[in-house]
């Protein structure tokens, strides 16, 4: 914030309440922070200090669709199930108990870009405030999601009676499928050499992401996909020769948050890697104007042997996310 509005704010006797980034520019001492692009933020803020209330994206953005996209009303992106957002502890562990004084608490919250309605709205809400409510009055020991949900149903079907608009919990379809179970294939825990850098805002795990046999789930936000504002070019070491018929990889297309399918995918193998041939392309085709949440496997089939397995992918537009490189 800047010198002269921050002064006159203190001179009339008020304190300021600021989003994360007003610690890009240097804090007044009364200032308190809200942390909403992660936790990092404020972690920041209480070590220097400053109070914090925590209110994560990734938690407790309620305008994030609380369910499987394909059944929930259309919304901004993300997900963030009851069950996400129940399991946020604002008390990290690298805070001492005098810092954790500067922890003021927990916020929630809705934009309405796509919510047009108060019944949309509560529908949104609910039940997931009642999360946010029990972590923001719960010690972290003292959470227990198995004995939450039921009670969550209950108050649900309460509120229903009552004329409220909630989410239907009881028929919760839940996560991703593909994302629940690890993929064993051949490619699993090999080598990957990046020629192109991933994006230090969406790593993921780092260097081992696209071959740990873990594929994502509905939001790139579960750190299971890793995003690329360049083409994705990397090389798998498989380690030896050893047949392949199968090279694939699935990516994520969400026009909002400026993510889409590359616009092309090409495989190429090697036996020393330096010399490589293409096996195949396959191209794009998700029209950039669809707004919804869509998933494209991009996949080659061949009959060959290789040690090294290259997939290029490229970028169109802005980010693409990927989760795992599939070898057969």
């Amino acid at each position: 914030m800047a010198l002269v509005p921050r002064l006159l704010v203190n001179s009339k006797g008020r304190d300021i309440i600021g989003w994360d980034e007003i610690l890009e520019g240097g804090l007044a001492p009364n200032a308190t922070v809200m942390s909403w692009r992660g936790t990092a933020g404020g972690i920041k803020a209480i070590k220097a200090g400053h109070d914090v209330v925590m209110t994560p994206g990734e938690f407790y953005y309620l305008d994030h669709t609380q369910d499987a996209p394909f059944k929930e009303p259309l919304s901004i992106g993300g997900y963030g199930s009851l069950e996400i957002t129940y399991n946020y502890n604002p008390a990290d562990s690298s805070l001492s108990d005098d810092e954790l004084k500067h922890l003021l608490g927990v916020q929630g919250n809705l934009w309405t870009e796509y919510v047009p309605t108060p019944e949309h709205a509560e529908y949104m809400y609910y039940p997931r405030a009642f999360a946010v409510a029990e972590t923001g009055w719960s010690r972290n020991e003292d959470k227990d999601y198995a004995k939450f949900r039921p009670r969550a149903v209950a108050l649900c079907a309460l509120l229903q009676q009552l004329g409220y608009n909630t989410f239907d919990l009881a028929n919760e379809y839940g996560n991703r499928r593909e994302s629940l179970e690890p993929v064993d294939h051949l490619a699993k825990g090999c080598k990957v050499t990046y020629n192109q850098p991933f994006s230090k805002q969406w790593p993921s795990h780092g260097a081992t992401t696209l071959t740990d046999g873990v594929l994502g789930g509905w939001t790139y936000q579960d750190h299971k996909w890793q995003g690329l504002l360049k083409d994705l070019d990397v090389v798998i070491d498989l380690g030896k020769m050893q047949p392949v018929h199968y090279v694939g990889a699935s990516f994520m297309h969400l026009p909002g948050p400026g993510v889409f399918a590359p616009r092309m995918m090409e495989v190429e193998i090697s036996a020393d890697g330096k010399n490589f041939e293409s096996i195949g392309k396959q191209w794009n085709d998700i029209n950039d104007k669809i707004p919804d949440l869509l998933f494209k496997t991009f996949g080659i089939t061949c009959n060959r042997e290789a040690r090294y397995v290259r997939v290029h992918a490229t970028n169109g537009k802005a980010f693409i996310f990927v989760d795992e490189i599939i070898v057969n």
